[in-house]
């Protein structure tokens, strides 16, 4: 079990505004985090573990400034490994104030001989008004649409080691509400005989917002990266 709190309040305006998250309010939040794992033996009698079977997770938000609705949604998260090179994860986001699951999404990873990493996604979301303050940990604001405040997309990604050291990735995301791609991308991704460092050149495509561009992206392993 864990507890977290986060309060921060400073002159915005002093900072450059890109899209509409760059303007946040002041928020005090406590984060409620409750996970489990089972992790399966190495061998019979062996309490060294060997991969992580199991993992479940329930957290939530409250916010002290939110006035009536202090609390955010809900979230579960649920990843089974049977094998060490495969896992299925699944996220469900559930509103605490209209009992109604707002989202959840389901998917898979699988590595093929370390030479072919494939996963898959299914992301689903009912329409609602939407309020950004009600939700958790949403990075990829893409892949959530907050225009149409509803989604069913597919998200495919695939990484094919061709050789000791260069790589072949792939990924799209498309829609079935608008039976179109939103997104594709490609890219080469060269790793140092050590592992210590890589370089990806990729080229990416996106409907929403409309934009092509090509990405170099240098990473320091344990470091950092730096891309243009």
């Amino acid at each position: 079990i864990e507890a977290s709190s986060v309060s921060f309040k400073q002159d915005r305006e002093e900072f450059p505004v890109f899209d509409n998250i760059d303007r946040i309010k002041k928020r005090s939040l406590v984060s409620f985090f409750l996970t489990n794992f089972l992790y399966i033996p190495e061998k019979k009698g062996d309490f060294l573990p060997k991969w992580e079977f199991l993992m479940g997770r329930v957290y939530f938000n409250y916010d002290m400034d939110a006035g009536e609705k202090p609390f955010s949604d809900i979230a579960g998260e649920l990843r089974i490994s049977p094998f060490k090179s495969f896992y299925i994860d699944t996220n469900l986001y559930f509103d605490p104030y209209n009992a109604r699951m707002r989202r959840w999404s389901v998917g898979f990873d699988v590595n093929l001989k370390d030479d072919i990493k494939l996963n898959f996604d299914y992301q689903f979301s009912k329409a609602f008004k939407i309020d950004t303050k009600s939700l958790i940990d949403i990075t990829d604001y893409s892949a959530f649409d907050v225009e149409r405040e509803r989604m069913s997309n597919i998200i495919f990604g695939a990484g094919i080691k061709v050789s000791k050291r260069i790589a072949i990735d792939l990924k799209a995301r498309y829609s079935f509400l608008i039976d179109q791609m939103l997104e594709s991308g490609y890219g080469v991704v060269y790793t140092s005989d050590q592992n210590c460092w890589s370089v990806t050149l990729s080229l990416e495509n996106r409907k929403r917002p409309h934009e092509t561009r090509a990405v170099l992206l240098f990473n320091f392993t344990g470091i950092g990266s730096i891309g243009i």
